[in-house]
């Protein structure tokens, strides 16, 4: 920890060595302490709210153990996509509500054209302050700079933990769409996900060096929802602190060696990781992979409103 305040590069064994805190001790303490004083030396305790809207609620053909939208699990039982109209009232509405990001979600296999549109469509009501992002499949390099002139500022991308061995994708292919996100001009998103109790410190650390080796605009960390019905969900749920403790690591590690970031996510909220530097939170809204139906209202009531209260509690400006 003092390495880092001082501005050195911790390697992936000192990663591994700040998740091996235990909970309640004076290390977790001075780890949480250090992470924050780095995040708002960079972020300058700003809060940001990520309104994100999981657009089209399908059987997904991509096989990944934590997903309920995974047609292998069968818990999809009525398709349904929202309609434009829809989205656009839904995006305008987090803008007045003060949402920084507006966030469109899909299954791996969402028509980019509709994005596309959608884009324009949103990029034509929200104020230049708004970040507009995507968070979709595999998308080719040709699409992914008629979303950049749509108004699109990034796309949330990563290489989940493992990946290929948890999902049918192989890293390399998230890489790839990585690299040409990047040569497309268009910022990176990214998170260490999804964690699960299953997950070595080791894993986690090597993640993290991956998250921060791809400067993306965008880090931190998101818990696995063990959603009935997926093979992943008799391993349970992480606990909070070990969610702040991933958070707490990403930040250290990341923040000396990558200015560039401009925000740190948590998710699913936790004051804890506020506390830790966490400035951004998320509100989910309509088909979310972590839960089985589509989701009418904000998922598990936390909406606009909350995330700006536990942000404001968290000694964040909103």
């Amino acid at each position: 920890m003092r390495k880092a305040e001082k501005g050195g590069v911790l390697s992936v064994d000192e990663i591994s060595s700040l998740l091996d805190v235990k909970e309640a001790s004076e290390e977790a303490r001075e780890l949480f302490e250090v992470s924050r004083f780095l995040a708002d030396k960079l972020l300058h305790q700003r809060g940001r709210i990520w309104c994100a809207i999981g657009l089209d609620y399908r059987p997904c053909k991509v096989k990944c153990n934590f997903c309920s939208l995974s047609e292998w699990w069968g818990l999809v039982e009525k398709v349904y996509e929202m309609p434009k109209p829809d989205v656009l009232k839904l995006a305008r509405s987090f803008i007045e509500k003060g949402a920084h990001y507006v966030v469109l979600r899909t299954t791996e296999f969402y028509s980019p054209a509709k994005l596309v549109e959608l884009g324009y469509d949103i990029n034509s009501i929200k104020p230049r302050d708004v970040r507009l992002v995507a968070n979709t499949g595999e998308v080719s390099i040709n699409w992914l700079k008629k979303m950049k002139e749509a108004g699109f500022e990034g796309l949330y991308h990563t290489v989940r933990l493992r990946e290929g061995i948890d999902t049918s994708i192989k890293p390399e292919i998230r890489l790839r769409t990585i690299k040409a996100i990047r040569e497309a001009g268009l910022k990176l998103y990214y998170l260490v996900e999804p964690i699960g109790p299953e997950h070595t410190n080791l894993e986690i650390a090597q993640a993290i060096d991956l998250m921060r080796k791809l400067r993306p605009s965008l880090i931190g960390a998101m818990a696995r929802n063990p959603v009935p019905g997926t093979p992943l969900a008799r391993y349970g749920r992480i606990s909070e602190f070990d969610l702040a403790k991933v958070v707490a690591a990403s930040i250290i590690a990341t923040l000396p060696m990558h200015e560039g970031v401009e925000a740190v996510c948590v998710h699913p909220p936790s004051k804890l990781a506020c506390k830790a530097g966490a400035n951004t939170l998320v509100v989910d809204y309509g088909a979310i992979p972590r839960e089985k139906d589509f989701v009418l209202g904000a998922w598990r009531g936390f909406d606009v409103k909350d995330a700006k209260k536990m942000l404001r509690e968290g000694g964040y400006e909103v």
